[in-house]
């Protein structure tokens, strides 16, 4: 029984789609079918929120640097605070979090999706996925 991949979460043989940790479950590699993919953004909603006060800032600052006597220490601290606020705020937004990465499939076993597999990491991912498909492939073969 060949291992394709054996991880901290997944272990994968040419049989069975083990998931390990506080959920174990597997799946009979014959009966995952409709491989697939989705990426979530999670963070995405963060990221406009943290744009839209950049830009709250961004207004704020140029109505300070209109209004504000620039002859005066006050109001170059004013301007400079908006500023800075607004630069952490865009720093804050290239900053967001990575999407997450699922892997489905049907299980015609169960005639229901099933998510085998998600993570952030997308190099994991990768592996995990490649492993499926030689997995997938080899089941397939050995029942030719």
């Amino acid at each position: 029984m060949p291992t394709f991949y054996r991880g901290p979460g997944v272990r994968i043989t040419d049989e069975r789609f083990w998931v390990l940790g506080p959920d174990p479950r597997s799946y009979a590699i014959a009966d995952l079918q409709h491989i697939g993919i989705v990426h979530t953004e999670n963070g995405r909603a963060m990221a406009v929120l943290r744009t839209s006060c950049a830009g709250t800032a961004a207004a704020v600052a140029a109505i300070t640097f209109a209004e504000t006597d620039l002859s005066q220490p006050v109001g170059w601290v004013c301007v400079l605070l908006a500023v800075g606020i607004g630069v952490l705020q865009i720093n804050a937004t290239v900053e967001a979090p990575a999407r997450r990465s699922e892997l489905w499939a049907f299980d015609s076993s169960h005639e229901q999706d099933v998510c085998l597999y998600t993570t952030r990491d997308l190099r994991e991912f990768g592996r995990v996925r490649r492993a499926l498909v030689r997995a997938k492939e080899w089941n397939t073969a050995g029942a030719s």
